[in-house]
């Protein structure tokens, strides 16, 4: 949960998907691992279970008895990009911090845009934004490049296709 609220519950279930695509490291090819996105999973009957709990199983190992390696291969899975470079350098606590600055600088600067150069739009977007809850936006993997692209488009529109 990113707030005491019960409507403030995080996915995390896309966000385990997500961190066990970015950190899989199996023997496939660089090719394959980059368009089937495979990732680990942990299998109990002959079904696999929630990912997040395949991230907090404290005996997750390649190798161990009921892990699987599955792939998800129907879209292109571009966070992946970022991901890896970011798994790399941080953990999920301080990239889920990051992305919130990140993504509350670029709100700051569209609603200073909206108040400068369009100013009747200024109280709405304010008030949709609240609406958004953005502390869960912010600590959303899954949730977060969606937001980043309506946040660009919405500076470039604003500002006449400048950042």
């Amino acid at each position: 949960m990113a707030l005491p609220l019960s409507f403030s519950q995080l996915d995390n279930y896309t966000d385990a998907l997500i961190l066990l695509e970015s950190g899989y490291d199996g023997d496939e090819s660089l090719i394959d691992k980059a368009l089937l996105n495979y990732h680990y999973e942990k299998m109990e009957d002959g079904s696999n279970v929630n990912p997040y709990y395949t991230i907090i199983d404290d005996k997750f190992e390649k190798t161990a008895e009921g892990f699987q390696s599955l792939f998800y291969p129907r879209y292109w899975h571009g966070y992946l990009i970022f991901m890896k470079p970011l798994l790399f350098l941080f953990n999920l606590h301080q990239i889920r911090w990051i992305n919130f600055f990140l993504q509350s600088a670029l709100t700051l600067y569209l609603l200073y845009l909206l108040y400068h150069k369009l100013r009747q739009m200024f109280i709405p977007y304010l008030f949709s934004y609240g609406m958004l809850l953005p502390t869960v936006i912010g600590q959303s993997l899954q949730m977060s490049d969606i937001y980043y692209i309506a946040l660009i488009v919405s500076i470039l529109v604003v500002n006449g296709g400048t950042l």
